[in-house]
Formats: structure tokens, sequence, C-alpha cells
């Protein structure tokens, strides 16, 4: 299975570590999607191509920053990520561990229709900069589209851009609210 290597480093910012829900822990793929999250919010990306098997994988390590192309080969014994640069050359293996487990599932997050204007909505401003974070091409900033589904709903972002739609393809992002206080 062969994944963009800007895919596998975007999935990982929203990855749970070390979290007692363990399927969180990995990144998740199927059929055409990269998805992660860590409970408070969450990304979907969508690859080029179909993926035959569903899988929550978790990379040891960062995946390489000048790894253009990642390729998983996953046995029965063990399983590997082989990272290629631009001009095909393995630049790194990692080890991988295969997560058994069920995904949550991600549409069931995704706010869909009810847009509402609000006064006011709690957040974490943490996790509204991983957007930024994780689909900034260059020092060309990253620009995000925010929709709000009211007080205690998820907030989704999206990009505009059609060159982070592009190579990210199409990412949605999810933050999840927080209760303000009265």
């Amino acid at each position: 299975m062969k994944i963009k290597s800007k895919l596998l480093r975007a999935a990982q910012v929203c990855q749970a570590k070390n979290d007692i829900r363990y399927y969180l822990n990995g990144i998740h793929i199927k059929g055409r999607y990269v998805e992660s999250t860590d409970g408070h919010c969450c990304v979907r990306m969508t690859m080029d191509k179909h993926v035959e098997v569903e899988r929550i994988v978790n990379i040891h390590g960062r995946v390489p920053a000048k790894a253009v192309s990642s390729t998983f080969e996953i046995g029965e014994v063990e399983a590997i990520v082989k990272h290629y640069d631009q001009f095909c050359q393995l630049i790194g293996v990692q080890v991988v561990d295969v997560i058994e487990g069920k995904f949550p599932d991600f549409d069931s997050v995704i706010p869909k229709s009810g847009k509402k204007a609000i006064n006011e909505i709690g957040f974490s401003p943490e996790y509204i900069s991983r957007f930024s974070k994780m689909f900034s091409i260059g020092k060309r900033p990253c620009h995000a589209k925010v929709e709000f589904f009211g007080k205690d709903a998820a907030i989704n972002l999206t990009s505009n851009d059609e060159r982070t739609n592009e190579e990210y393809g199409n990412p949605v992002f999810v933050v999840m609210p927080v209760l303000l206080k009265d």
C-alpha cells in the first residue's frame, strides 16, 4: 500500500499518543481515506488510490520530512513502512504496529447540516492551530474556512486553497467543542 508521505505526516499531528482507547493511537487507512483522531480533533484526507484492506497503523517515529511517498509492507511476522524521496530513493524504514480494533466512524462526528450563527463557542486554540501545522505548504500560510453548527457542536475546518486541497486530498479537520462555564 503506497501513500503520499505528507498525508501520513499530517495524520500524525492528530494521532493519539498512549491513549487508553488503543485504536486511537494509530492512523486509520480505509478505502480512499487517511484519518486520525486523538478524541479532541480529527482529520480526514482523500488518497489518490483506493486500498482494499482497512488498517490502523502506528508508525514508530516521525515520517521523514524529505519523504514523498511511503510504502507499507505488512506481513504475518513484521510490518514496516519504507519512505522514498522525490528521486524514488529509499531514505528510511520504520517499524509499524498494526492495531486490531474498530476505528471511530469519522462520518458520525462531521457535522453535515444545520449551520448556525452563534455568539460564542468554546474550543482549544491549540487544536485549531493544528490545521496550519498540517496543511501549510512551504512558507505559504494556510487558510481555513470555519463552519459553525452550534454552541455545543464540533466545528469543521476545510481549505479553500486549490493547491492544499490537491496535495492533501481535500482535508476535513474537525475540532470538538469544550463546555464554557457560565
